[in-house]
């Protein structure tokens, strides 16, 4: 027969563990703030030390998400804005010649503002802790080739020369999507701010140490204070053309996700840019 649990009471408890619990019963559901207990037995002060680590890990992700809120917004301010002022434009527009130029500005706002909306949702869906990335065997050589087949036309449209340095064949087991996100992202970059007349060249290497995708190319580069910045949510640099600054950071994300590391550096002779993604096989 089991017996009821009467003498079990609160006073029963060392001093120690009953002000941690009174500590954690009586924070407010809002605060993040260390309980800041100074404990005398070593093994609760290492609770209360796990605790007051746990609660500085959410503060620092409480900031994170209310900064991106922030820039956020203050990103979607300037293409909405271009929005509504050419849709007025063009509802008041006084000829034809007026609407026209009125629409490809209303076009130009709404594909920017796309573009920054599939930017923030690929970049949350690479950061989500929720987010267990499925890996799968690919050939990183024919990943290589669809993204430079995909991105050929705008090239020719902007008159860059894409090339692709690879072995024939190169297996690896890994995440799709974020191989995906490292190709596009630094080929697009590389895209958007070369000028015509410039070489873009995608390099993959393989080895028993891992894997490496470089793109190169010959454009104006990076001043070397600006290189590591460039990783940072919506940096433009002082030469930057248009774009969502996020490209770079979703990289970054990307290969973290593939177990790796993205570095930016001088292209060959000091001339451009230099992009390099290095994951472990």
């Amino acid at each position: 027969r089991l017996l009821p649990v009467t003498g079990v009471q609160t006073c029963a408890l060392p001093i120690s563990l009953r002000r941690l619990a009174q500590a954690v019963a009586q924070r407010p559901p809002t605060s993040v703030q260390p309980l800041g207990l100074a404990l005398r037995h070593a093994e609760l002060q290492l609770l209360a030390d796990a605790i007051d680590g746990l609660l500085d890990r959410v503060r620092r992700q409480l900031a994170h998400e209310r900064t991106l809120m922030h820039d956020t917004a203050h990103e979607l301010r300037t293409p909405l804005a271009v929005v509504a002022a050419q849709a007025h434009a063009l509802v008041h527009a006084p000829d034809p010649e007026a609407r026209e130029a009125a629409l490809q500005g209303l076009q130009r706002g709404v594909q920017r503002s796309s573009h920054l909306v599939e930017q923030l949702l690929s970049l949350a869906r690479l950061e989500s802790p929720a987010a267990v990335p499925v890996a799968e065997p690919v050939d990183l050589v024919q990943a290589c080739q669809r993204h430079l087949i995909d991105l050929d036309p705008l090239a020719q449209a902007r008159g860059i020369e894409l090339s692709l340095c690879a072995p024939p064949q190169a297996m690896a087991t890994l995440p799709p999507a974020a191989l995906h996100s490292v190709l596009d992202n630094l080929l697009r970059n590389a895209l958007q701010h070369c000028p015509p007349g410039a070489q873009v060249e995608l390099r993959l290497a393989t080895g028993p140490d891992g894997h490496r995708l470089e793109v190169l190319d010959d454009g104006p580069g990076l001043p070397p204070d600006e290189r590591e910045r460039a990783f940072e949510r919506f940096f433009r640099g002082a030469g930057a053309g248009p774009g969502s600054g996020l490209g770079l950071t979703i990289v970054r994300e990307a290969a973290r996700q593939l177990g790796g590391t993205a570095t930016l550096s001088a292209g060959e002779g000091g001339r451009g840019l230099r992009a390099v993604v290095e994951w472990p096989g």
